[in-house]
């Protein structure tokens, strides 16, 4: 079925690893975004800061998709994004827009504080579970990232 002009369809797309080889996970951007039928495409890169896995490839992983013809599409970019400065390089290189995970954890308002201060940076990991708390995290969420990333949360 079809979706009115107001409801936005997108994919996110996880660039490179678990399988995943960074000339298919481009040639997979690329169709997406020439099909017509998404609006946007988020790129997970868990650091959008580094360089490409595979031996060969310089320069960074964004880089490798944010020179594709983009037919409309909106293209996003996630990946160890900390501080407003982070943000805005990451729209300097080429993204149009920057998804934040970790840091809207540790920060329940972090757009705000981005916006609000050029110069916000994160709080640095590990964090206390009663921040997290603070932050409306819940006790479910943070047994989750204390049990499952052991850089996560202190005591």
């Amino acid at each position: 079925g079809a979706t009115g002009a107001d409801f936005q369809v997108g994919i996110r797309l996880s660039a490179e690893g678990q399988g995943i080889l960074l000339a298919e996970a481009r040639r997979l951007a690329h169709d997406l975004m020439a099909s017509g039928l998404i609006d946007y495409l988020d790129l997970s890169l868990w650091d959008a800061f580094k360089t490409p896995r595979e031996v060969g490839n310089e320069g960074r992983l964004m880089d490798y998709f944010t020179d594709l013809p983009r037919h409309g599409v909106a293209l996003g970019v996630a990946g160890r994004v900390r501080s407003t400065q982070d943000a805005a390089e990451l729209v300097d290189r080429g993204a149009d827009y920057v998804s934040v995970g970790t840091g809207a954890i540790v920060h329940h308002d972090f757009p705000q504080r981005a916006l609000a201060d050029r110069g916000f940076v994160s709080r640095p990991r590990p964090v206390p579970a009663a921040h997290l708390a603070a932050e409306g995290v819940g006790p479910a969420f943070i047994a989750y990232l204390a049990e499952g990333w052991t850089d996560f949360v202190s005591a």
